[in-house]
């Protein structure tokens, strides 16, 4: 079998080499900060009592979602079943707390007793805003309005999301409602270990024409 890489000659291919090294080498720089970046920013970005969400309560009370836990005179709770810094909206009635988790169910509770309900939503996208009232809850995202009202999700008014918010949460980590951000993360640190590995073939490389 003829090997095609025969075929090419040989000042191509010496070209060809030197380009993908040069190349490597500028591009090193920007894809170590890249990807450290975008590691800290998936798995290392929490920043101690840093303020997630607040609102104000109906009957005066307030609640603030922080990276340590939840304050307030609205709700005194130790613990949740649900990451805090996911949180991306919060409502506040005179009888319950609605949480809106990111690309996530919806959390709600009782003010009174802290029996946390996650509620499924038919839709994509993060949430804006939450505002319940004594008969039903609404929801706003970058997309639509919806209502949920016994048990049940209807849409009052939807848009068709644009192709920059696609790509947002697709850059961001997120298909479908689902997460893959450990995958972006591994993807980094294998970004990371090229770079670092291939400056050190680059290293000796030169070691060696200087040798010669």
């Amino acid at each position: 079998m003829i090997n095609r890489l025969k075929l090419i000659p040989m000042n191509f291919k010496t070209m060809l080499r030197k380009w993908h090294t040069w190349l490597g080498l500028l591009i090193l720089v920007p894809s170590l900060i890249l990807s450290v970046t975008g590691i800290y920013l998936v798995e290392f970005s929490g920043q101690k009592n840093a303020l997630v969400a607040a609102t104000a309560c109906e009957d005066g009370a307030w609640v603030a979602i922080t990276s340590d836990g939840i304050i307030g005179s609205a709700l005194d709770v130790q613990r949740v079943p649900f990451d805090l810094s996911s949180v991306s909206a919060i409502s506040c009635t005179s009888t319950h707390i609605d949480m809106a988790l990111t690309y996530g169910p919806i959390v709600s509770t009782s003010r009174q007793h802290a029996r946390w309900q996650f509620t499924p939503r038919p839709f994509d996208g993060a949430i804006r805003t939450l505002q319940r009232t004594s008969s039903h809850l609404v929801v706003t995202t970058y997309t639509g309005l919806w209502m949920y009202r016994q048990q049940e999700w209807l849409p009052i008014q939807q848009f068709e999301p644009t192709f920059a918010q696609k790509v947002h949460a697709f850059h961001a980590g997120w298909f479908n409602g689902q997460s893959f951000g450990k995958l972006w993360s591994f993807t980094g640190v294998a970004w990371v270990i090229l770079a670092i590995s291939g400056l050190w073939i680059f290293i000796r490389m030169l070691k060696n024409l200087y040798k010669k």
